[in-house]
């Protein structure tokens, strides 16, 4: 029942049903913190992780993105120190979601720790989290870098170590090597890319001034419906100052009707930059 209110988003009910517990279970609690995190009430989720007697796996996980959630560096130094005397250090779910909270509050220094910390137990997750981490703060060559480590381990990548790789090419203009890299793992890793892997790709193109480029590559995998490559190539059309190009792009990406009113904002963003 417990579950099932909180679900459901009725977060009062949960709660009385939790406090009228005798012998209330971690499950019940952790349930409650999740529901309460997942609903944005992250001060409570806060106060009922404080008055919890015991803790899991998944209840410092659930405290964790409260903190990322709320960009909160100081509370959730405190909710690690306090998971790691509880003996999760070697928890990579933990850690994972550690390197992502640190990564959102500014501290890549911390999350660099956080990462090394596992050692041995790192998964596909972990890297993924800390080559991410480094792309998303400009930190390229050294996201690059962990990358190449990631191959001398062993570790088989994903879509989203791909999404990391090309956002850290973006970062600083490295189109070819994002070209190469986005073959790479398609061709010898056989991912498969989505529309995240497409669009940063096109945007890579876009910031390097290859706007037809964009537009062949747009329409040579089908993507005309996808706002992800509109949005990515409009953006490109501004950083260019290609103001003619801009008004036929936003005019193609209103004619295929995949969000009209986005690309009425996104036009009037543009037409302001140029």
């Amino acid at each position: 029942m417990l579950g099932a209110y909180a679900h459901s988003g009725h977060l009062s009910e949960a709660r009385s049903i939790l406090e009228s517990l005798h012998h209330c279970d971690l499950i019940s609690w952790n349930a409650m913190i999740s529901a309460y995190a997942q609903a944005g009430h992250l001060d409570e989720a806060k106060v009922l992780f404080d008055t919890m007697p015991q803790r899991d796996i998944t209840t410092f996980v659930s405290a964790l993105q409260v903190c990322n959630s709320r960009m909160d560096l100081a509370q959730g130094k405190q909710i690690h120190a306090s998971a790691l005397d509880n003996g999760f250090d070697s928890s990579a779910h933990v850690c994972n979601t550690v390197i992502k909270m640190y990564s959102t509050c500014g501290s890549i220094p911390l999350a660099r720790q956080a990462f090394k910390s596992l050692s041995s137990s790192k998964d596909v997750v972990s890297w993924n989290c800390m080559i991410q981490a480094y792309a998303q703060h400009g930190y390229s060559q050294e996201a690059l870098e962990l990358h190449k480590e990631m191959q001398l381990e062993g570790i088989k990548p994903n879509e989203l170590t791909l999404l990391g790789i090309l956002s850290a090419c973006c970062h600083v203009g490295f189109v070819e090597l994002g070209h190469r890299y986005f073959g790479e793992f398609v061709l010898d890793h056989g991912i498969n890319p989505r529309q995240e892997q497409y669009g940063c790709l096109a945007d890579l193109l876009g910031r390097a001034g290859s706007l037809e480029t964009v537009e062949r590559f747009i329409k040579a995998v089908a993507c005309e419906k996808n706002s992800v490559f509109w949005k990515a190539y409009l953006g490109a059309c501004a950083t260019q100052s290609d103001a003619k190009r801009g008004r036929r792009v936003a005019g193609m990406a209103m004619a295929k009707k995949s969000d009209p009113a986005f690309y009425m904002l996104a036009w009037k963003n543009l037409t302001v930059s140029i």
